[in-house]
């Protein structure tokens, strides 16, 4: 083999570039209520973060199903508060105010997508978030995650008037009581 010393010199660049496509992850939980049925739209759930902000919001379903729906683009840890909104508070409930710490990790799967590895609630750890278990998942939230109310009517007072009347005969004043 021959070389020319004047042979050009060739410089290879690879410019490779990898991003990821974000994921979501639905957190469900259970509305319980006493006194009266629920009928769906009743009563609103939030997700906030640590700062008191309104991150995510959602309503129970008429079978008292609560679905909340979080979004991710980045790689980290999250940590939120599920609470019960009571800023305007319906007449006769009486409101559950627990407070649920969640945390959610969010992994880099290096196949370009994110995906939720583990979510704490409160001292409730499930790991390896997948497809295949999602339902699994699910089910222990929906156990974990409840909301109980209760409704109690007001005390309420009625004033009733009646008339009596006899047929054949005049009625005599004070000859019926009535209770």
């Amino acid at each position: 083999m021959a070389y020319l010393d004047d042979e050009p010199e060739f410089e290879l660049a690879f410019d490779n570039t990898y991003s990821t496509s974000g994921t979501s992850l639905t957190i469900k939980g259970m509305k319980n209520a006493t006194g009266q049925k629920l009928k769906g739209g009743d009563f609103t759930f939030n997700i906030l973060d640590l700062d008191g902000s309104l991150v995510e919001s959602g309503h129970n379903r008429m079978n008292g199903l609560i679905a909340l729906g979080l979004t991710f683009e980045a790689v980290g840890t999250y940590d939120y508060i599920i609470v019960e909104d009571q800023t305007n508070p319906k007449a006769g409930w009486i409101y559950d105010k627990t407070e649920y710490s969640l945390r959610v990790v969010v992994e880099d799967n290096r196949y370009g997508q994110l995906v939720v590895s583990m979510v704490y609630l409160d001292d409730i750890q499930i790991d390896n978030i997948t497809s295949s278990n999602d339902i699994e998942f699910i089910a222990m939230l929906t156990d974990a995650l409840v909301f109980n109310n209760a409704y109690t009517p007001a005390d309420g007072s009625i004033e009733l008037e009646a008339f009596k009347t006899a047929v054949g005969r005049a009625l005599k004043d004070e000859e019926f009581n009535f209770i």
